[in-house]
């Protein structure tokens, strides 16, 4: 199929084309307060801080957040049902986390306290997180 020259169809799956709308591609779920809500309009920056690129100021998902980043929830957007099953397993906001291995395919296993849960890509875009921030002792809070 040809297309005229300066027309341009975003592939359904990328990233960039889902953050046109200025907000999550999953935007249908609960915010940190447990209230239903959207997206918080948040762009992926130019990444200031750790030098590689990590802006630690930002709200981020699990998706994009580093391998060994201490993280706290601070929205699941998805169904509530979905909701549901993320609160089963202890992902909540407000709770910490840590993603530990990434797949090729945007899966990721993530750490909660002991254990260790694997979730898909559409999930890790709907779980955002920001770092979590030291308490007084020098632990993560």
């Amino acid at each position: 199929m040809k297309r005229e020259p300066g027309t341009h169809s975003p592939h359904p799956h990328d990233p960039a084309a889902a953050s046109h709308a200025g907000k999550p591609a999953h935007d249908t779920g609960f915010d940190s307060d447990g209230e239903p809500g959207g997206g918080n309009g948040s762009q992926p920056g130019n990444g200031t801080g750790s030098g590689i690129g990590f802006d630690a100021a930002r709200e981020w998902t699990l998706e994009e957040c580093p391998v060994g980043q201490d993280m706290r929830v601070t929205g699941v957007r998805m169904d509530e049902r979905h909701v549901l099953r993320m609160l089963e397993l202890g992902i909540r906001a407000g709770g910490l986390v840590r993603v530990t291995q990434r797949s090729n395919f945007g899966g990721r296993v993530i750490a909660i306290g002991t254990g260790r849960i694997a979730i898909d890509a559409a999930t890790a875009q709907s779980i955002t997180v920001r770092p979590a921030e030291p308490n007084t002792h020098g632990e993560q809070s």
